[in-house]
């Protein structure tokens, strides 16, 4: 295997390690691999949600939407608040690399918003950071909306993508 392919193996067995770890700890780093093949991640969960099917619904329409705009966004960056209900709101934030591609990174975010269900279930906020993308959603404002990129998360997905993720 060159170089890339053990990079990109390495970044494969990453995330889910990650999850596992992090799904009874709440919070999770790791790493795979050695030398210039090593992929490093760190994963965070907060505090638990009263209602997790309709915080999970909200979330993952969000964070979609927000795949979607991070990945036509030249910066590839995105943010977003929504209602979640009377009293509170949802804040979210995906970013990846400038270089990665508009399919490429909404594909990275994509794998992120699935594992945010699995590794931070029931938990208003969680942090998926690897070397491509982050993905990062809260109940309290952890951005400046004045200083955030304008985007427009209801945008679609890349041309020949179809969105993985739970629908709502």
């Amino acid at each position: 295997m060159d170089g890339l392919s053990n990079f990109a193996t390495n970044l494969d067995l990453l995330l889910p390690s990650l999850v596992c770890k992090a799904s009874s700890s709440g919070c999770e780093n790791d790493s795979r691999g050695s030398g210039g093949d090593e992929v490093y991640g760190s994963l965070t969960c907060t505090e638990n949600v009263s209602n997790p099917d309709r915080f999970y619904m909200v979330l993952t329409k969000m964070m979609n939407g927000l795949a979607s705009a991070a990945a036509a966004d030249p910066c590839r960056f995105a943010t977003k608040a929504v209602h979640l209900d009377a009293f509170s709101n949802i804040y979210g934030l995906t970013q990846c690399t400038p270089t990665l591609s508009r399919v490429n990174c909404y594909r990275c975010l994509q794998e992120k918003t699935l594992a945010q269900r699995i590794c931070c279930d029931s938990k208003v906020g969680g942090r998926i950071i690897n070397l491509n993308c982050y993905s990062r959603h809260e109940r309290y404002p952890f951005y400046d909306p004045r200083r955030s990129p304008t985007n427009n998360p209801t945008s679609s997905a890349p041309t020949g993508i179809k969105s993985k993720g739970m629908s709502g």
